[in-house]
């Protein structure tokens, strides 16, 4: 469970937002929207800084140990992950090492350490941007079934509503006025 109150992030001497709280429960994922730069990244940051008990997977970051094969690298979290990784059609890619994957494989590898590492809090900041539309969509319905069954607490940042729509159950658009309620109107 994730519950902050009165966030403030400065940057330059400004605050980037008004006080922003946020209140995330067990088995629940909130998307939080906005434009670029309005402070979604910084925001992620603060939470991980703060929560111990969270592991952040970050759009294009390289989370994997280089110099494991990825089935090592997910070794190093947990030995429960191989029916995440059938289901998400990339067991044939364990031996492989981190360089010899593709930005959207990557991705889903980083995913799958994030849901068997132990932490109860996931932050993401769109961790799917190399992936194609039906593979995104799949990983999405089934990131979400897992964060249910386990009881995890995830904060979802990305730019795509139809993403969101699809992860989240609650949206949020983040704004210089603050997190404003549901942004359930946003097309």
């Amino acid at each position: 469970m994730i519950d902050l109150h009165d966030i403030t992030i400065e940057y330059d001497g400004r605050n980037l937002f008004s006080p922003v709280s946020i209140s995330v429960g067990s088995g629940e994922i909130i998307c939080i929207m906005g434009r670029s730069g309005v402070g979604k990244t910084s925001l992620l940051n603060y939470i991980a800084n703060i929560i111990d008990d969270s592991f952040t997977v970050f759009q294009d970051s390289h989370q994997l140990f280089p110099w494991y094969t990825v089935h090592k690298n997910l070794d190093l979290v947990s030995h429960n992950y191989i029916d995440t990784v059938n289901e998400w059609k990339i067991s044939d890619l364990l031996n492989h090492c981190p360089n010899e994957l593709s930005g959207g494989q990557h991705q889903r590898f980083t995913l799958i350490r994030a849901l068997h590492s132990g932490f109860n809090n996931i932050l993401c900041d769109e961790p799917l941007s190399g992936l194609d539309t039906l593979t995104k969509i799949s990983v999405l319905q089934d990131f979400k079934q897992k964060i249910v069954d386990n009881n995890l607490s995830c904060i979802w940042v990305t730019h795509d509503y139809s993403e969101a729509q699809v992860i989240a159950d609650r949206v949020f658009l983040l704004t210089e006025n603050g997190l404003n309620d549901e942004a359930s109107g946003i097309k």
